[in-house]
Parts: structure tokens; C-alpha cells; sequence
């Protein structure tokens, strides 16, 4: 009986451990992956200001040009028009924001995209 009650406090003791062991390395892997996160998304808001700063360049200037176009032709305004146009769809379509920036983020680290 006493061999049995080793045998038995023996595993207790070994399953204890194990199960510490199983929450050190979730708390590292989690950790790792906040860290990662967190990265992703101050990476992805970096990007995001560069393009936002892109944009804004780009939209001043084509609204540059046609203020000083007044002399050229009116296909070539509508060409200034439509490109200003498309920059516009392009911002509204890339889906930005917090929450696009986040989803952005998770797909890279799970290499979706």
C-alpha cells in the first residue's frame, strides 16, 4: 500500500509540474504574441500615415495643376478631374481605420494575405 501511495504522490507531483510548465509557456507565448501584435499595429499605423501623407501630396497636387490650368484644354481638366477622382475612390475603398488596420495585421501574422 505504501508503494502505491508513492507511485500515486509521484504522479500527482509529476502532473503538477507539467501543468506548471504548461502555463509558463502559454504566459511566453502569449506575451510574444501581444508583443507581435503590437508591433503589427504600430507598423500598420506607420503605413497608414505614410499613405494617408501620399494621398494628401497627391490630392494637392492635382488640385494645383488645375488651378494653374485655366490655359489648358478641357479634356485635359477632365483628366486632372478624373485622376483626382480615383485617388478619392482608391482612400475609400483600402478600408482604413483602427479595426481594417487590426485585421491587416492578423492576416499577416497568420499569413493570409
Amino acid at each position: 500500500m505504501e508503494i502505491e501511495t508513492k507511485k500515486l504522490q509521484n504522479e500527482m507531483n509529476r502532473v503538477q509540474t507539467d501543468a506548471q510548465k504548461l502555463v509558463s509557456e502559454y504566459t511566453a507565448e502569449k506575451q510574444k504574441l501581444e508583443l507581435r501584435m503590437q508591433e503589427l499595429a504600430d507598423s500598420s499605423r506607420q503605413e497608414n500615415e505614410r499613405a494617408k501623407e501620399e494621398y494628401n501630396r497627391q490630392v494637392a497636387e492635382i488640385q494645383k495643376q488645375l488651378q494653374q490650368s485655366s490655359a489648358q484644354s478641357a479634356s485635359e481638366r477632365q483628366a486632372l478631374v478624373n485622376q483626382l477622382e480615383e485617388l478619392r475612390s482608391q482612400r475609400s475603398r483600402s478600408g482604413g481605420g483602427f479595426f481594417g488596420m487590426i485585421g491587416r495585421a492578423l492576416d499577416s501574422v497568420f499569413g493570409i494575405h
